[in-house]
């Protein structure tokens, strides 16, 4: 994480893009064996998924790492990730993406004079600017230089 944060990432984006390759690479050695090692369902239920929402709601701001989450709840990433879509309809990632657009729109829409779409979406977890701008589009319907304006 070090390196992609000296690469020019921010603190946040670097963790997700660790947290993305460790679960990539766990769930390509280990399949889903620990989930059978466990004894615990595919699964994790509503519970699971509930807790990891309000965590998720909770901590949007900060770099997430879902194995680390998917750990400390006791079941796989995988079964994380299943049991996330299930209950809600999207996976923990999707989900964190949504809260970071919200946050980042009402921080554009109670914005002073002097702020700048790039560090609102810097501040919200956004290391790429286009790809910002381009779910926020697709999300809100207009560009977040234009929310900024209307405010």
């Amino acid at each position: 994480m070090q390196k992609l944060s000296k690469a020019g990432l921010s603190r946040v984006a670097a963790a997700d893009f660790d947290d993305l390759l460790i679960g990539f690479a766990s769930a390509v050695v280990s399949g889903d064996v620990r989930t059978h090692l466990s004894g615990r369902p595919a699964d994790p239920g509503t519970s699971v998924a509930r807790q990891a929402r309000e965590y998720i709601e909770a901590r949007a701001f900060e770099p997430i790492r879902f194995t680390e989450l998917a750990r400390s709840l006791g079941v796989s990433l995988r079964a994380l990730q299943i049991g996330f879509r299930r209950q809600f309809g999207c996976s923990p990632r999707e989900f964190l993406m949504t809260c970071r657009l919200q946050m980042a729109r009402e921080r554009l829409l109670s914005a002073d004079g002097h702020t700048r779409v790039s560090t609102v979406a810097y501040d919200c977890g956004f290391s790429d600017l286009a790809v910002f701008s381009q779910k926020y589009r697709e999300t809100y319907g207009e560009l977040p230089s234009e929310t900024l304006k209307r405010r």
